[in-house]
C-alpha cells in the first residue's frame, strides 16, 4: 500500500487565502480546529478505503513469521554455591525461510510457455498448475523469479522470445501483485534508458518492445505519478524518453560533418522552429553542392541515424552544457534512403504512441487522493511545452505509400486516438473534482 503524508501546513495556506467572516460565537481558531479535525478524520478514512481495497494475499510473509524462545545455559551444579542464580530467559528471532525455492528459477521460463496449455491431468489442466505455481513464486520473490528473464532480455538473439513470454504473463495474469509490478516496472525502465543511451542499430525496436509492456504495467503499480516520474528521469537526463510532457530546451548549436573533410565542418545555430531541412541547405551551401539535391540527408554522426527534412532539431537535441551535437552529411540514393527514413518515422511515431499510452494509464488508474495532482501537473506542463500540440497533430503524409504505408497510417491513426483520449480523461476528471 502506498504511504501518503497528510500536511496540516496547507490548512494554514487554504485558510489564508478564505476571508470568511467570523462571529464572536466562531472564532478563527474554533475554525482552524475544525479544518484539521475534519482533514484527520478525510485521512482515516482514505487509509481505512486504501486498506479494504489492498490485496493482502499478494504479499509475501517471509520476514519474522516464526519466533523461537531459547534459554541460557545453566551452569553445573555442582560448582554452583548455595546461592541461587536467576536465569533470564533471551529472545531469538529466526526469520522464516522464503517458500519460494531457488531450483524453480531455472524452469520458470518454461513455466510461462505453459500458461495456454489445456491438457488436463485429474480435473486440472497444465496452464492452470503452471499459473497458480507463477503466481506463487512472484509473490513470495518476484526478483529471483525474473532474474533469469531479464539476463536474457540483453541478449539479442533471445529478446524477441523474452518479450513474447512478458507478454503471454500479462496476457494471463493482468493484476500482477505489487512487488512483481514494481519489480518489472524499474527493470523495464533500465533496460530503455540503457538503449537510449546505446549506439545500437536495433535501439529504437528494443525500445518499443520494452515500452508496449511498460504501460500495460502501469494498473498494477500503486501510487505511481507524473511528478515522482519526472523526478527520476530528470536526474539521468531521459526525461525526453518516457515523458510524453517533457519540455526541455533545445540544443543552441550542431556541429556538421561534410562528406569532404577538407573544408572542415561548421558550426549553425539552432532554434526554437530550426528544422533539418534547413540544416540541410545551409549545409548544401556551406559545401558548394549544386547536383542531385535529392540524394544528401543528414543523419547522427554516432548511430548513423537519418533525420527527415521536416522534423525539428529540438525535437531530437536538448541543451547540455558542454556538448555539441555532431551531424553529418551523407549522400545516399533517394530509394534507399526514403525506406530507411520511412522506418525511422514508424519508429518515431510508435514511441511517441507508446509515451501518450502510459501518461494516459497513469491518469486513467490514479487514485483519487492523486486525481487533481495529476490533471493539474499535466496542464501546467502542456501549457509550458513548445512542441504542444504540433507533436499531436502532426502527420507524415508522405510516408503513407510504399511497402510500410498501410502500418505507418494505423500507427498514426492509433496515436492520434490515444490523444483524444487522453484529453477526454483529463477534462472528465477535472470536471469532477471541480
Amino acid at each position: 500500500m502506498p504511504l501518503y503524508k497528510l500536511k496540516l501546513e496547507e490548512l494554514a495556506a487554504n485558510q489564508e487565502g478564505s476571508k470568511s467572516l467570523v462571529t464572536a460565537t466562531n472564532t478563527r481558531r474554533k475554525q482552524q480546529q475544525e479544518m484539521v479535525a475534519k482533514a484527520l478524520v478525510a485521512e482515516e478514512c482514505r487509509k481505512r478505503e486504501a486498506r479494504e481495497a489492498f490485496p493482502l494475499s499478494s504479499v509475501a510473509v517471509s520476514i519474522q513469521a516464526s519466533q523461537e524462545f531459547t534459554k541460557s545455559s545453566q551452569l553445573d551444579s555442582d560448582e554452583t554455591s548455595d546461592d541461587t542464580q536467576e536465569q533470564v530467559p533471551v529472545k531469538e528471532i529466526v526469520t522464516a525461510h522464503s517458500v519460494f525455492p531457488t531450483c524453480i528459477c531455472q524452469v520458470g521460463l518454461k513455466l510461462l510457455d505453459k500458461l495456454d496449455d489445456a491438457e488436463s491431468h485429474s480435473g486440472t489442466t497444465v496452464g492452470a498448475m503452471a499459473e497458480s505455481v507463477i503466481k506463487r513464486c512472484i509473490i513470495e520473490d518476484a526478483s529471483l523469479f525474473f532474474r533469469y528473464l531479464f539476463e536474457k532480455l540483453t541478449c539479442p538473439s533471445e529478446q524477441e522470445e523474452m518479450f513474447v513470454k512478458l507478454r503471454k504473463l500479462l496476457a494471463w495474469m493482468p493484476n500482477l501483485p505489487s512487488n512483481a509490478a514494481y519489480t518489472l516496472f524499474n527493470n523495464l525502465v533500465g533496460y530503455i534508458l540503457y538503449y537510449n543511451r546505446s549506439a545500437n542499430v536495433k535501439a529504437q525496436v528494443c525500445m518499443n518492445q520494452a515500452m508496449t509492456i511498460l504501460s500495460q504495467l502501469v494498473p498494477s503499480v500503486q501510487g505511481l505519478s507524473f511528478k515522482d516520474l519526472k523526478t527520476m528521469l530528470k536526474k539521468q537526463q531521459s526525461e525526453q524518453t518516457l515523458m510524453v510532457t517533457a519540455h526541455l530546451p533545445s540544443a543552441k548549436k550542431v556541429l556538421i560533418h561534410g562528406i569532404d573533410s577538407e573544408r572542415g565542418s561548421p558550426t549553425f545555430m539552432i532554434h526554437e522552429d530550426t528544422q533539418f531541412k534547413h540544416l540541410l541547405q545551409e549545409s548544401l551551401d556551406y559545401f558548394r553542392i549544386s547536383e542531385n539535391l535529392a540524394d544528401h540527408q543528414i543523419a547522427d554522426a554516432k548511430t548513423n541515424r537519418l533525420y527527415s527534412r521536416h522534423d525539428y532539431v529540438r525535437d531530437y537535441y536538448v541543451f547540455r552544457r558542454d556538448t555539441t551535437p555532431q551531424l553529418k552529411l551523407i549522400k545516399m540514393p533517394y530509394s534507399q534512403s526514403f525506406n530507411m527514413l520511412q522506418q525511422q518515422a514508424m519508429n518515431v511515431k510508435f514511441i511517441e504512441m507508446c509515451k501518450v499510452e502510459l501518461a494516459k494509464n497513469i491518469l486513467k488508474f490514479s487514485s483519487k487522493s492523486h486525481v487533481e495532482n495529476q490533471v493539474l501537473f499535466l496542464h501546467e506542463e502542456f501549457s509550458k511545452q513548445v512542441a504542444f500540440p504540433r507533436k499531436a497533430l502532426e502527420t507524415e503524409f508522405s510516408y503513407f505509400v510504399s511497402t510500410l504505408g498501410s502500418e505507418m497510417h494505423g500507427t498514426d491513426v492509433t496515436h492520434k486516438l490515444s490523444w483524444i483520449q487522453v484529453l477526454i480523461i483529463s477534462f472528465h476528471m477535472w470536471k469532477q473534482i471541480r
